[in-house]
């Protein structure tokens, strides 16, 4: 058997993917402060209609950004930010946490 102190031994790594439009910067902001503490990388893709507000949010926060353009399909972005996690997941192994413009992580 295997005993650790360590609580973070164990631990799976944490990727957030943040898909966003346009969002207001208050929004956005919250979004971004509701997954930081708990996760080891985010990736935020812009569909290329947001303010640099929300860029330099996004550099505050040490997101990685990427901008693809808007196809009509919330699965295209998704699927832009899932391709960009998975080279971090072949190397370690991790759970993927989706966020749209609308979501928030709840605190525990």
């Amino acid at each position: 058997m295997i005993v650790s102190q360590d609580p973070n031994a164990f631990r799976v790594p944490l990727v957030c993917n943040v898909i966003a439009g346009n969002e207001r910067v208050s929004r956005f902001t919250r979004m971004i402060e509701s997954v930081n503490s708990v996760c080891d990388l985010i990736i935020v893709v812009f569909d290329g209609r947001a303010k640099q507000a929300l860029y330099d949010v996004a550099d505050r926060y040490s997101c990685q950004v990427v901008t693809s353009p808007w196809r009509g399909d919330f699965a295209y972005q998704r699927n832009v930010a899932l391709s960009l996690t998975h080279e971090y997941a072949a190397r370690l192994g991790v759970l993927v946490y989706v966020l749209d413009g609308y979501g928030r992580m709840a605190q525990a």
